[in-house]
């Protein structure tokens, strides 16, 4: 600590502003070393689609090694996911460089293998002038086992459900960094996550929360062995993965992140099977742009969401509707005024309005697949769902519907089948008022390209899992892995376990197992579906 209390006595000499841009643009360096992931064009599995945000916005990016002082053409300091401690030479070359007004963001990892220490000296000094620390652990979750912690602590966590963090309504000071989060009802995604403390009021800057948790996660101090909740040292309640503050003084601004892979290839930042156009987590994507124009101008864009990502409230208000993908919207006959059908990436949504709605004890989709015949029921009043194919009856696990002004329902996509049309919607009082429609096969577009050939001529499935999913070795959960695949990916099926209970299954050439509770059966063979997609 005294080498970094001698390197600090230099602040007096260091000017006060930022760095000259070169030739107007802004100079972004990422921090080499460390076992920080890979940022050039060519690091698929690093942060190389970060790069070609700062490169949309002007920003020039160059490599930093903190052995020596930061030159003065560095505007922007990304420190992305290390693995080993700074030195305090190391800690003092940053703490100058805020000091002149350089903005610095960190995308730290969580303990024990990743990530700096909670002791670290950068850590003490973000506390003392900020408030803002990153705590020693990994925002956990109850279910998890001794084999999930061991997955998230060696990085191997990709295969596992991302998490869902909220956004403050806080906008950042004069640039509504999450507005369009916000209005859009879009999540940010992260796989591993340690938390952060905030205090306020703090010397040079207060610190606002930008990302928090939720549901019931809570701070795992001890991250080895069985994972448990221990009351005093593990952090309970809503915690916070993200912040920002900005200095009172010099303007620097200075952003936290508590999981890099939000922000990282392959993870927050991947894009749609066999799309290099649409994320696959628009919400990681958004911010991760606004956090790039902020930190380079000062300043957030308009950036436009692609409508098939929008959400929108199931409250029976049409406020929402005119951000969704809308497919069709009729006036009809027949007791129904009018019928909206929409979808977003992830559900269908359907908007009534009729004179009966106040009566109504049920609503009826029915949609043709192949030869079969299903029914969507809502059963208004009663809080269920229930698709049904003759006497065979299956629960939808995240009902939603309501009924105010309209009629007012969605329903998850993974339900469908991939092809398939809707031939009719009621609302059931004591008789039935329907509407006769013939929407065909709108789930199968750019959303669910999966990305890969299906073997000819061999019975189907679909991926379920929103999460996407492995193909294993053998059918055997700790397996050794083959591959991963996406959701609404399709794959042909070779055999079936003795038990049933397992696929064998074959995808671009490889093959692999995958557990029969994790797809769904699809009418017609691969051979049928290449055709069907003009065999791309």
């Amino acid at each position: 600590m005294k080498k970094l209390l001698f390197f600090l006595l230099l602040l007096a000499l260091v000017p006060i502003g930022r760095a000259q841009e070169d030739n107007g643009r802004i100079i972004v360096g990422f921090v080499e070393g460390h076992g920080a992931g890979g940022y050039r064009l060519n690091d698929t599995s690093g942060f190389s689609r970060l790069t070609v945000m700062i490169n949309d916005v002007g920003g020039i990016v160059r490599e930093v090694t903190l052995g020596e002082p930061i030159s003065e053409e560095i505007d922007v300091l990304i420190l992305h996911g290390p693995k080993t401690a700074l030195s305090e030479g190391e800690i003092a070359r940053i703490w100058i460089y805020l000091q002149r007004g350089g903005d610095l963001l960190v995308l730290n990892d969580s303990p024990p293998n990743q990530g700096l220490p909670g002791r670290s000296g950068l850590n003490e000094l973000l506390w003392e002038d900020y408030g803002i620390r990153w705590r020693d652990d990994i925002i956990a979750e109850a279910w998890w086992s001794e084999d999930t912690l061991a997955t998230v602590s060696s990085r191997s966590f990709r295969n596992q459900p991302q998490r869902k963090a909220a956004l403050t309504a806080e906008p950042l000071p004069d640039n509504p960094l999450t507005d369009a989060l916000l209005q859009y009802n879009l999540p940010v995604y992260y796989w591993h996550g340690r938390s952060l403390q905030l205090r306020q009021p703090a010397f040079r800057g207060d610190p606002v929360p930008m990302l928090q948790t939720i549901g019931t996660p809570y701070g795992e101090t001890t991250p080895r062995g069985l994972p448990e909740l221990n009351l005093g040292p593990d952090t309970l309640g809503v915690m916070t993965l993200g912040a920002y503050v900005q200095d009172r003084r010099t303007g620097a601004r200075i952003v936290v992140i508590g999981d890099s892979d939000m922000f990282k290839n392959g993870y927050g930042l991947e894009y749609v099977s066999g799309n290099e156009v649409l994320p696959l987590f628009p919400g990681n994507d958004l911010l991760a742009r606004q956090l790039v124009n902020w930190l380079l101008t000062g300043e957030t864009q308009e950036l436009a969401i692609d409508n098939r990502y929008v959400q929108s409230p199931i409250d029976g208000f049409e406020a929402g509707w005119e951000r969704l993908n809308t497919v069709v919207d009729d006036t009809t006959q027949d007791g129904i005024d009018r019928l909206v059908v929409a979808r977003s990436d992830r559900r269908f949504y359907f908007l009534l309005e009729a004179p009966a709605l106040d009566e109504a004890s049920s609503f009826l989709m029915t949609y043709t697949s192949g030869d079969s015949e299903f029914s969507v029921v809502y059963e208004i009043g009663g809080g269920t769902v229930e698709v049904i194919e003759g006497t065979q009856r299956t629960s939808v696990e995240t009902p939603q519907y309501a009924i105010g002004e309209i009629f007012e329902a969605s329903l998850p996509l993974q339900i469908l089948p991939r092809q398939f049309t809707i031939t009719e919607i009621c609302l059931v009082t004591d008789e039935a008022y329907c509407a006769e429609t013939n929407i065909t096969s709108i789930v199968a577009s750019g959303m669910e390209m999966r990305g890969k050939h299906v073997m000819a001529g061999l019975p189907l499935v679909r991926v379920l899992s929103t999460n996407g999913d492995v193909l294993q070795a053998i059918p055997q959960a700790d397996a050794p892995n083959v591959l991963n695949v996406n959701f609404g990916e399709f794959l042909s099926v070779l055999e079936t376990s003795e038990d049933g209970t397992w696929l064998h299954v074959g995808v671009d050439g490889q093959t692999g197992w995958i557990p029969a509770s994790d797809v769904q059966p699809q009418s017609g063979t691969s051979e049928e579906v290449e055709e069907a997609d003009g065999g791309q």
